[in-house]
């Protein structure tokens, strides 16, 4: 977000995300979805849900409740993969929560279904992106990250020739919604990403509660076992030089965000689930449907 922005780590210590770390790392009662007053919840589109959002009595980072409670509460609205890579192709920044059409976001309901349907591959569904603020107002204005995490979602709905070798057939995503008999062609995810998924300002005052319960709940979806965790580390040509002269953080390892997402994702996640997009290799990414902006990859 914006301190991750603006925050140098030398400073992020005893900041506000640090503070959710330890929350994570201590297992904090405070940093989960309330287990024992379940409130009344509200999907993306505005529509109440009948059901609280109530995550399973036990720690947050286990078993699919705590995902799904976090956006049945209204907190969290994840977008749907398959609408991320559309809107890429269109050439437009992403925007804010608030500003984004119903049909962006991933149906709570069907995620749901989807979960229960896709047994123990059920992790799969849930995609977090660690990423670099790259100005203080909006996150991505030039499309740097947003190319490249596109290019890597588009392969990890459709597969490509990279994936066939060692058994593999196609994306890990699209092979479990196969096994699952719903069609590789129908595979889809919940994309998280800070700026279109929790409430940005200017925000409402039931805007801004959501949000800072938002907050509370990263680390379940950073640090939990099963779900998936992108970091896009990679920076634009001459960011660094620029933050130099503004006195903050050079680089995403720099940053106290960017700090805090890593180290949760770290702690108890499945290793193939955890990918760091600034190692992919221009073989890595080549795949039947192309790539955006091949170019920045030689």
């Amino acid at each position: 977000g914006p301190l991750c922005y603006r925050m140098p780590l030398s400073m992020a210590r005893s900041c506000l995300p640090c503070r959710f770390l330890c929350c994570a790392v201590r297992g904090a009662e405070a940093s989960f979805v309330d287990v024992q007053s379940p409130q009344p919840a509200t999907d993306p589109d505005g529509v109440q849900l009948t059901e609280g959002a109530v995550a399973q009595d036990g720690p947050p980072h286990f078993g699919p409740e705590a995902l799904l409670a976090s956006i049945e509460c209204g907190a969290m609205a994840p977008l749907s993969g398959r609408w991320y890579v559309a809107w890429a192709a269109s050439g437009k920044p992403l925007l804010r929560r608030q500003d984004l059409p119903p049909e962006a976001f991933f149906p709570v309901v069907e995620l749901r279904r989807l979960v229960e349907a896709l047994g123990d591959d059920w992790g799969l569904l849930f995609v977090a992106l660690s990423y670099r603020w790259l100005a203080k107002d909006h996150p991505d204005p030039d499309r740097f990250h947003q190319d490249i995490v596109a290019a890597v979602a588009k392969l990890y709905l459709d597969g490509g020739p990279q994936f066939q070798f060692k058994g593999a057939e196609g994306s890990p995503l699209a092979a479990a919604f196969k096994r699952a008999g719903l069609g590789e062609e129908n595979a889809d995810f919940a994309f998280f990403q800070d700026f279109p998924c929790l409430f940005q300002k200017p925000r409402t005052p039931s805007e801004d509660e959501l949000f800072k319960k938002g907050l509370s709940l990263l680390d379940v979806w950073y640090g939990h076992e099963q779900a998936v965790c992108w970091q896009q580390t990679e920076l634009p040509p001459g960011f660094a030089e620029k933050m130099e002269m503004l006195g903050l953080a050079q680089s995403y390892e720099e940053s106290g965000w960017c700090f805090v997402e890593a180290t949760v994702s770290a702690g108890v996640k499945v290793g193939k689930r955890r990918l760091n997009l600034g190692k992919r290799t221009k073989r890595a990414m080549l795949s039947d449907g192309g790539l955006l902006q091949l170019q920045r990859l030689a």
